[in-house]
């Protein structure tokens, strides 16, 4: 079961796309 896994990549993406936002001027 790679629940841990999918929780890490659903953290990165999220971040990811707050990232992108913040970087928008």
């Amino acid at each position: 079961m790679a629940l841990h896994e999918a929780l890490i990549a659903l953290q990165t993406g999220c971040s990811g796309l707050l990232t992108l936002k913040q970087d928008d001027p």
